[in-house]
């Protein structure tokens, strides 16, 4: 008999309510912000969950915590031998059972999917230029994409959703032609930011076109008006004036919606995941295959989901980068010393997965300057004593100052993988607000790799001393907002915080 039905909630209140699949970790493309080209180790068969051993976790999910909606991943999951009788299986579990494709195999498996009870398509398509697609895919196979859309329509799956990942200087001139072929062909485009899953690691905040700019540009060309709050959904939307269909946007990176996160993951190995962006996983399949009770699976599912991050933390100086490519977790939607990436996407690490120093020693040295801020906010009368020089420890600006130096030119003594530098500047100044003081760190250098984390720990360290200083005056102090506000130099380009 299955247990009382219960909410699967995290830390932060959000009931867990959509499962992603990954059904393999093979595709039949090598899209450049997805996969390498060559040199992907993919599981042996044996690795991958069986059909029944999804279904399993699927009815868990479902009958014990109440999940509404389950997608289906990949890779490509439409290459995954036998995926009709998948979705024919959870189809009668009763839940929105929906599906990511790059639309290839479409035109052979539409009408049957829909027969056995998928009931949503994602697509995704990035470009409607053949030899750009080529170049984004690398496979000339634009045509069938586009006849497995039309299959799809065919088929009666409505609304078709459109997939289109935005990078600039890449496909970022196509915004209009793609909101066009929506309004077109009947499908609703949905754009979405470049996030910092690509297997080149080349992603930095450069390439990212965000949702006010991609709006901004369909909305000159066909008139727009906002639909309602998205809710947990991950696309703002809106309506085309003239009432030829909707259109939405992604926007991962630019106003991440975490707050409103209801998604977990299960990778094809049978790896639960709270966050396409987390770096913890959790063995599910060890246990399915190790004789435990729905009872264990279930209460392994409730500690880690206990563990889901706030946010994924992007474009903040605590942000991790998965050590796997959006392939292998199975996300269908789609860093301060440079090196090259192993395989797994991550400078640090080598072809183990062991922490190193990155080698900077074929780099060439250019000129690098970081600028990092934080804030340590106060009682008011903390910051007038600071400011009047009434602080029975001494001089807190000065010795704050000193301390910020000292520990930008020590940084690689205590942050493990950073190289020493020689700096040629150190700036450390700081302004005493009406409950704060605010201070901002200038780092330059010309050398093989960047100052950023030089910057943060100047920034770091002058707080902790104005904390030091001032502790018996006002312990309730807060460190906050410690974070790079630009760099510039290197081979990931320049870097600015919006404003």
């Amino acid at each position: 008999m299955n247990a009382v039905q219960r909410d699967l909630v995290d830390p932060f209140g959000r009931v867990i309510r959509d499962l992603r699949i990954s059904v393999t970790d093979r595709c039949n493309f090598r899209c450049t912000y997805c996969m390498p080209e060559e040199g992907m180790e993919w599981l042996d068969r044996d690795d991958v969950l069986s059909f029944e051993e999804i279904e399993r976790i699927s009815a868990l999910f479902v009958q014990r915590f109440g999940v509404e909606g389950i997608r289906l991943t990949g890779g490509e999951p439409t290459v995954r031998a036998g995926i009709v009788t998948l979705v024919e299986k959870l189809s009668h579990l009763g839940v929105d059972l929906a599906m990511t494709t790059n639309a290839s195999r479409l035109t052979a498996l539409a009408g049957e999917l829909k027969a056995a009870g998928l009931r949503r398509l994602n697509i995704s398509l990035d470009t409607l230029d053949r030899t750009r697609f080529t170049e984004m895919t690398r496979r000339d196979e634009l045509d069938r994409v586009l006849a497995g859309i039309d299959a799809a329509r065919d088929a009666g799956f409505d609304p078709v959703k459109v997939n289109a990942v935005i990078e600039r200087g890449v496909n970022d001139d196509e915004i209009v032609d793609l909101a066009r072929f929506g309004r077109e062909r009947g499908v609703e485009v949905r754009f979405i930011e470049f996030m910092p899953l690509d297997a080149s690691g080349e992603w930095g905040n450069d390439k990212v076109v965000g949702q006010d700019e991609i709006v901004e540009a369909i909305n000159a060309e066909f008139p727009l008006e906002p639909v309602a709050a998205r809710g947990a959904a991950p696309a703002d939307r809106w309506r085309y004036v003239d009432g030829l269909g909707t259109v939405g946007v992604i926007p991962s990176v630019t106003k991440p919606f975490c707050g409103d996160c209801d998604r977990v993951r299960l990778t094809a190995e049978g790896q639960f995941r709270t966050c396409l962006f987390a770096t913890d996983e959790f063995d599910l399949r060890s246990l399915l295959r190790g004789g435990a009770t729905d009872d264990e699976i279930a209460d392994k599912i409730i500690s880690a989901v206990a563990t889901k991050w706030a946010g994924h933390q992007i474009n903040q100086v605590t942000f991790t980068l998965p050590a796997r490519t959006m392939s292998q977790i199975g996300g269908s939607e789609q860093v301060g010393c440079g090196g090259e990436m192993n395989d797994a996407g991550f400078t640090h690490l080598d072809e183990s997965g062991a922490a190193h120093m990155v080698d900077v020693g074929d780099k060439d040295a250019t000129r690098r300057r970081a600028v990092a801020r934080s804030v340590v906010a106060m009682e008011s009368t903390t910051a007038a004593a600071i400011a009047d020089g009434d602080v029975k420890k001494g001089d807190v600006l000065a010795v704050a100052r000193i301390a910020g130096i000292q520990a930008a030119k020590r940084t690689a003594d205590i942050i493990p993988l950073c190289h020493p530098l020689l700096l040629s500047k150190v700036a450390v100044d700081l302004t005493v607000e009406e409950s704060s003081v605010v201070i901002e760190a200038v780092v330059e250098t010309t050398g093989p790799t960047g100052v950023e984390m030089e910057a943060l720990h100047a920034c770091t360290a002058a707080a902790l001393t104005i904390y030091d200083m001032c502790k018996a005056l006002d312990r309730a102090m807060v460190i906050s907002d410690v974070m790079l506000i630009e760099k510039s130099g290197g081979r990931s380009g320049d870097f600015r915080r919006p404003e």
